[in-house]
C-alpha cells in the first residue's frame, strides 16, 4: 500500500472522529462558558479597567478632561509611555458610550456591562455563523464554537470587562457585509465605527479599496469615510477631547511601550531598545517599515481574488496582522482572532498547511504569558535565557504570526484553485 493511501485512510480516520466528538466537545464548552458566567456574577468584582472607563464617562459628564492622567505620565511623542496601563487611553466615543452608567452605581453599571459582553458575544456568533456557517459541516461549526467556548482572551475580556466585544461585534459586520454584500457600503460603514472606536481596525479598509474600481470600490471607500467624519464630528461637539484625543493622545500612544504584556512586534523592539540603547533610533525606524511589509505582503497575496471565500480569507488576513502591528497588544486583544479562526475554517482541510499553522496557533494564542513565566521559575535547570526569551518576545506574538501564516498560505491555495477552475480570470478590474 502507498504512503498515499496510508496518509488518506489517517486523514478519513480522523474525519470519522471529529465527528462523532465535535458535538458533544461543543456542548462540553458551551456548559464550562455558561459555568464560568455563573462563578462570575455569583462571586462578582468589579475589574479596575471597567472604573478607568467609567472615571472618564464622569470626567465627559463633568466637563473634564478624561486624559489628563495619561498625559501626566506621557508628557511628550517619542517616550516609552509606560504609563498607558491605568489610565483611560481610548477615544471619546467610549467613554460617551459608558455615560448612561454613570446614574447608577459602580458595581450595578458593572453588571450591566458584563451582561451586554454576553448579549454581543451571541450577536457575534450568530452574524459569523450566517457568514461562513454555510462553508462548514455541522462538525466543523461545532469544533469552531467549542474553539471559541473555552478561548483565554474570551475570558479575560469578560473578568477585566473590557471594550473588546464590542469592537468583535462591529468588526463581524462588517465581515459579513464585506464577504456577503460586496458593494462594501455596510462594512464601510461598520468599520467606520469600529475605527473610531479604538483605531486599530483602520487598517482594515484596505479590504474596501481593493474591491474593483467603479460602482463598488468608490462608494465602499466613501462609506468609510464619510461615516468616521460624521462620527468624529458629532463626537467633537459633544466632547471637546475628540481633538484633543487625535491631535495630542494619539501621536504619543503611536510610540508602543515596553511592558512585557504588550504582545506586539513594535512592543518586542521597544523591549529590545530598552536592552540594547545604542539600537534606539533603527529600531523606531524598523516599526513603520515593518507595519508596511506585514500589509504589503497581505495586500499582495490577496490580488485577484473576488468570490465570496477567497474575500473571507483576505478580511481574515488583515484582521490577523493587526495585532501584531499594534502599538499595545495585550492578551484580552486576541479575542478578535476568534473572528479570524471562524473567517478562515472553511478554507482548512485536515493535514494541509494551513490547518496545521492554525492548530498550532490556537493554543499558543491561548496561553497565557503569565503561565509562562510560572512554568519556566517551577523548573530546576539554569531558566534565565529563556525568561529573557520569553519576556521579549511572547509565546502569544508566536501565535499570532502562525494564524497570519494560516490565512496567507489559504489565500495563495485559493487563488491557484481559482486559476486552475478558471483560466483566463483576471484580478481586479
Amino acid at each position: 500500500m502507498s504512503l498515499r493511501n496510508v496518509y488518506g485512510i489517517r486523514l478519513f480516520y480522523l474525519e470519522r472522529a471529529r465527528n462523532r466528538f465535535a458535538v458533544p466537545l461543543a456542548v462540553a464548552a458551551v456548559l464550562v462558558y455558561i459555568y464560568r458566567s455563573i462563578e462570575q456574577q455569583v462571586n462578582f468584582e468589579v475589574a479596575v479597567d471597567f472604573t478607568f472607563y467609567r472615571s472618564a464617562a464622569v470626567s465627559l459628564a463633568n466637563n473634564l478632561d478624561p486624559y489628563q492622567g495619561f498625559l501626566a505620565v506621557c508628557p511628550r511623542p517619542g517616550t516609552s509611555c509606560g504609563g498607558f496601563n491605568g489610565f483611560y487611553i481610548y477615544p471619546p466615543l467610549l467613554a460617551e458610550l459608558m455615560r448612561p452608567l454613570v446614574g447608577m452605581s459602580v458595581i450595578d453599571g458593572a453588571r450591566l456591562w458584563t451582561l451586554a459582553d454576553h448579549v454581543l458575544l451571541i450577536v457575534c456568533i450568530v452574524v459569523a455563523y450566517r457568514t461562513v456557517g454555510g462553508w462548514l459541516s455541522p462538525a466543523g461549526r461545532a469544533l469552531l464554537l467549542a474553539a471559541a467556548m473555552v478561548f483565554l482572551p474570551l475570558y479575560e475580556n469578560l473578568y477585566f470587562m473590557q471594550v473588546n466585544m464590542f469592537l468583535v461585534v462591529l468588526l463581524v459586520v462588517a465581515a459579513h457585509y464585506y464577504v456577503r454584500q460586496p458593494g462594501g457600503v455596510g462594512a464601510g460603514v461598520a468599520l467606520a465605527v469600529a475605527s473610531v472606536l479604538r483605531v486599530t481596525p483602520a487598517p482594515l479598509g484596505l479590504t474596501l479599496a481593493r474591491l474593483p474600481l467603479g460602482r463598488r470600490r468608490v462608494p465602499a471607500v466613501l462609506a468609510m469615510a464619510a461615516t468616521g467624519v460624521v462620527l468624529l464630528g458629532v463626537l467633537a461637539l459633544l466632547t471637546p477631547s475628540t481633538i484633543e484625543y487625535l491631535t495630542v493622545v494619539l501621536p504619543r500612544l503611536s510610540g508602543s511601550t515596553p511592558w512585557v504584556e504588550n504582545l506586539s512586534v513594535p512592543a518586542v523592539l521597544m523591549r529590545a531598545r530598552e536592552l540594547a540603547p545604542q539600537l534606539a533610533t533603527p529600531l523606531l525606524y524598523l516599526i513603520p517599515l515593518l507595519s508596511v511589509a506585514f500589509l504589503g505582503v497581505t495586500w499582495w497575496r490577496s490580488r485577484g481574488i473576488e468570490d465570496a471565500r477567497g474575500r473571507a480569507l483576505v478580511f481574515a488576513a488583515l484582521l490577523a496582522a493587526i495585532p501584531i502591528l499594534s502599538s499595545v497588544t495585550e492578551q484580552h486583544h486576541l479575542v478578535a482572532e476568534l473572528l479570524v479562526f471562524a473567517l478562515l475554517a472553511p478554507a482548512l482541510r485536515i493535514g494541509s498547511r494551513p490547518w496545521w499553522l492554525a492548530l498550532a496557533a490556537y493554543p499558543l494564542l491561548w496561553f497565557g504569558h503569565d503561565d509562562g513565566y510560572n512554568f519556566l521559575l517551577t523548573q530546576s535547570w539554569d531558566v534565565s535565557y529563556w525568561l529573557a526569551l520569553q519576556m521579549l518576545v511572547p509565546v502569544n506574538l508566536v501565535g499570532m504570526i502562525l494564524l497570519w501564516l494560516a490565512c496567507l498560505e489559504a489565500i495563495r491555495r485559493h487563488r491557484l484553485s481559482a486559476s486552475r477552475a478558471s483560466p483566463h480570470a483576471g484580478g481586479d478590474a
